[in-house]
């Protein structure tokens, strides 16, 4: 099961890497004094030679002053930017390898004069991943072990468009629910991304998911596989940033759902979509 606190963890976070196996082979102010003459300590030794010494009157400088514009301002717009989808044509395309959750997928493509080039990439289903936001500031992560990395990644809930028909939203409340015990009353669309589109068609909608309430324990799923003996906390959102400037964290879910968390924060939560806006998910599993 997955321990909560009810406030925000103060330790730091850290992905943990684990050790490989035996028969694994691994690859490759300072003070700086001066002497400063103040001049009204300066004594004028001869008192009549000094009758003749007309000295001016200091004159204060008027500081520079800044026009006050008068009535609102309005910010400079900030220009649109957008991905654009331009797919090239496929002269041939084949599978690869068969796998039970995503396929290799070996296409010819033609770059028009840049020539043809064979492109191979994983063809993925998909994925949601939920950061849950509790009302002192911090958000749920769970810490679970990832083969390929060999490291127990610090992540939000997270998991598969595998069933067949349905919503990513629904998707998302079913994850939040298996993996930590959660359920949302309010939900909204936090950021769309590919986790790596240069080598996966994989795309991710990660939700915001607030008005957090835990799941009875009598009614709580049965996780097992990696989600088994996953732990699971509270941790606030100011020392998930701290761990990733330092770079103690590296899951891209957790990198990018906090930074668009913060930048959500700072707009008072005005840059968020609705939680059924459309999504320009790439083509997923069986759809190339």
């Amino acid at each position: 099961m997955a321990k909560k606190a009810p406030k925000a963890a103060q330790e730091p976070i850290a992905d943990v890497e684990l050790a490989p196996e035996s028969d694994a082979v691994v690859e490759s102010d300072a003070v700086v004094e001066s002497d400063e003459v103040d001049e009204s300590d300066a004594v004028v030794e001869d008192a009549d030679s000094a009758t003749d010494v007309f000295l001016e009157p200091d004159v204060e400088e008027e500081p520079d002053s800044i026009a006050e514009p008068e009535g609102d301002v309005d910010e400079e717009p900030i220009p649109p930017l957008a991905d654009v989808l331009a797919p090239r044509p496929v002269l041939h395309s084949r599978r690869s390898f068969t796998g039970r959750v995503w396929d290799v997928t070996s296409d010819l493509v033609n770059l028009g004069e840049a020539g043809v080039v064979t492109r191979d990439y994983v063809h993925h289903p998909g994925a949601v991943a939920i950061l849950a936001l509790n009302d002192e500031g911090a958000i749920y992560l769970v810490r679970q072990y990832r083969h390929p990395v060999r490291t127990e990644t610090w992540e939000p809930p997270a998991g598969l468009l595998d069933v067949s028909d349905e919503a990513p939203l629904a998707a998302a409340k079913r994850e939040l629910f298996e993996e930590a015990d959660l359920i949302a009353e309010r939900w909204d669309v936090l950021a769309d991304f590919y986790t790596s589109p240069g080598g996966s068609s994989e795309g991710i909608r990660m939700y915001l998911a607030r008005e957090i309430t835990e799941v009875p324990h009598e009614d709580r799923h049965e996780r097992e596989a990696e989600e088994r003996d996953m732990a699971g906390e509270w941790v606030a959102l100011r020392t998930v940033l701290a761990a990733l400037g330092r770079g103690d964290i590296q899951g891209p879910t957790l990198t990018i759902g906090a930074y668009a968390l913060d930048a959500a924060i700072r707009s008072d939560f005005s840059n968020l979509r609705a939680a059924n806006s459309p999504w320009r998910r790439p083509p997923v599993r069986g759809e190339h």
